[in-house]
């Protein structure tokens, strides 16, 4: 599936950017739908949802980039050939 639209960003890049923004609002309205679904019996105002999307989003996106990049950093590169480092 990756090489699939990897082909098309380079062949047809108009056809891309139309499909990854119907696939990200498509996406971000599911996420809405949840949350609406379970924020709805607390019987909080209608903008409750986004607001909790908003805010956690970007909290979510933040706590995995740094989870990746303390994963990456502790990582040890061994030498190819331990002989020549002597």
């Amino acid at each position: 599936m990756i090489d699939y639209l990897r082909r098309l960003q380079f062949e047809r890049p108009w056809l891309f950017y139309v499909l990854m923004f119907v696939g990200f609002w498509l996406a971000f309205q599911l996420v809405l739908f949840v949350a609406g679904l379970v924020l709805g019996p607390f019987g909080l105002p209608s903008w409750a949802p986004l607001a909790l999307v908003l805010v956690l989003l970007p909290v979510a996106l933040r706590f995995h980039q740094n989870r990746t990049r303390t994963r990456t950093s502790t990582r040890t590169i061994e030498p190819e050939n331990p002989t020549l480092n002597t």
